[in-house]
């Protein structure tokens, strides 16, 4: 899709998208790792919306998670083939340990997984399109011809349009 690359290393979060990326992110993880059961429903909740992490820690471990789980037999080893694959990098300043511990508030945090993914996806889906929907008022802003023009301003309003569909209260900045 256009704006996926368009946007993939261009972090235009401001600090409140930040928390809502960083938090659905975290959620999907969790769930990912401690219900197995789940795994094929957030890999095609992510796929079908065109969906990357944001967050580069959780994106970098959602790739080592991938990589992982095409060498192990049992969905059950993951986590703790994950924990040992982190325990051997060198140099690895990233704090995981919330992922594969589960304490009360975590527990509950997980608690109906089906109506969390819902929610962590719509979570991302709309950062997701609130970045392009920056991406493409810069890009109209910066049009240098009246076809570009055209170009990004009908996919801004389509950005709009999907924002307005997946949020009903979502109001333009």
């Amino acid at each position: 899709m256009l704006f996926r690359s368009a946007i993939k290393r261009k972090n235009i979060l401001d600090k409140s998208e930040k928390n809502g990326s960083e938090k659905a992110e975290w959620l999907l993880l969790l769930i990912y790792l401690h219900h197995p059961e789940y795994r094929e429903i957030i890999l095609e909740s992510l796929d079908e919306k065109d969906l990357i992490f944001n967050v580069p820690d959780y994106r970098w471990l959602w790739q080592v998670i991938l990589e992982l789980e095409t060498q192990i037999t049992n969905p059950r080893d993951l986590m703790s083939t994950l924990q040992n694959h982190l325990l051997i990098i060198e140099n690895q300043n990233r704090d995981f340990n919330s992922l594969f511990h589960l304490n009360e508030h975590t527990s509950q945090e997980i608690f109906q997984p089906e109506e969390q993914i819902k929610g962590a996806i719509i979570a991302m889906q709309k950062i997701s399109l609130m970045e392009y929907r920056r991406y493409c008022q810069e890009q109209l802003i910066n049009a240098l011809d009246s076809n570009q023009r055209e170009f990004y301003q009908q996919e801004f309003y389509q950005t709009v349009n999907k924002l307005i569909k997946i949020d009903p209260h979502y109001q333009q900045a």
